[in-house]
């Protein structure tokens, strides 16, 4: 059986602790969501995939999701969003009921990650 391919968006986790040594809150939420809103464009990296399944922390323009399919023909894809955005997106995906019970339908999982943060380190345990 081959195993479900899914990759996890979490850039923001990579330089965590440098957001979270920003003092001003803004300034910090700013940070945290201009990490989300560049999520979009690693959806190329799944473009050989079969059913891929990404998990970013923000949801992504069905119109860019259809670009995205005609121009690398990806099948099925599957788009999941924690209902949180905090930042973390190991936490959030922990926290997150709906996301965890999707991942535990599947026999065999093949994660990839951008940056094996420490949180990511608590999202392996699950």
């Amino acid at each position: 059986m081959k195993p479900q391919y899914i990759y996890i968006f979490n850039i923001p986790e990579d330089v965590w602790p440098l957001i979270k040594s920003i003092s001003n809150k803004k300034e910090q939420t700013y940070e945290i969501d201009w990490c989300a809103n560049v999520a979009e464009r690693d959806l190329i990296t799944i473009a050989k995939e079969k059913d891929p399944i990404f998990i970013c922390p923000k949801k992504i323009d069905s119109e860019y999701i259809n670009y995205i399919n005609n121009l690398f023909n990806i099948k099925n894809i599957t788009i999941l969003t924690p209902y949180k955005n905090t930042g973390e997106i190991s936490k959030d995906i922990i926290n997150d009921e709906n996301i965890i019970d999707k991942l535990l339908e599947f026999k065999k999982l093949k994660l990839l990650v951008i940056q094996q943060a420490s949180n990511f380190q608590i999202l392996l345990v699950i």
